[in-house]
């Protein structure tokens, strides 16, 4: 009897979980890519506040392609960077031996890879980056031109992809660069 009423308590709960998960369903779909609640460019331009460009970086094996988006504009740019060149900088990144130096050469090298060409399309203070494979692992606020870190200029965030911009309230869209905050994460 007592395993019974367990049974039944387990069964209760299971229904309640998954009328939960049916409830956001749009949501959940939203992390699994190719689901219906993936947005389109005119969804995420209307998402994106009018201070705010969004790199999207896309790693292949002979070359990186960054999609470039604000409210106005979208760009498609190619980086002339392998993925076993751009994994050898990354490398060079997190092994760090310059601590000597402000402005380290893995950190100009990486700035030059990766941001230096996307310079003349940003044109905002605020930068939301969706990283792809090692760049995951990149802290582009960190990176350098050798006079100037990407954090003195911008103020930067993630997100694992586009469509997680309708899941951030306004108020979170318009405080997430207001104030002075430092977020960590590992």
């Amino acid at each position: 009897a007592e395993f019974e009423t367990q049974l039944a308590a387990a069964k209760s709960a299971h229904k309640q979980a998954v009328a939960a998960i049916a409830d956001r369903q749009d949501q959940l779909a939203a992390l699994i890519p190719g689901r219906k609640a993936v947005l389109d460019l005119n969804q995420v331009q209307a998402l994106l506040g009018d201070n705010s460009t969004l790199l999207s970086f896309w790693v292949l094996k002979e070359h990186t392609v960054v999609f470039i988006i604000t409210q106005n504009d979208f760009d498609i740019i190619s980086l002339d960077v392998s993925e076993e060149t751009l994994n050898s900088q990354i490398k060079a990144f997190h092994d760090f031996p310059e601590t000597n130096s402000s402005h380290p050469a893995s950190a100009i090298a990486l700035h030059n890879t990766l941001f230096a060409p996307l310079e003349s399309y940003i044109k905002t203070p605020h930068l939301i980056i969706v990283p792809h494979q090692a760049l995951h692992y990149v802290p582009f606020a960190a990176l350098t031109d050798g006079k100037h870190y990407l954090m003195d200029n911008h103020t930067i965030a993630y997100l694992p992809n586009a469509s997680m911009l309708q899941f951030l309230s306004q108020t979170s869209k318009d405080s997430i660069y207001a104030g002075q905050a430092l977020f960590l994460g590992n």
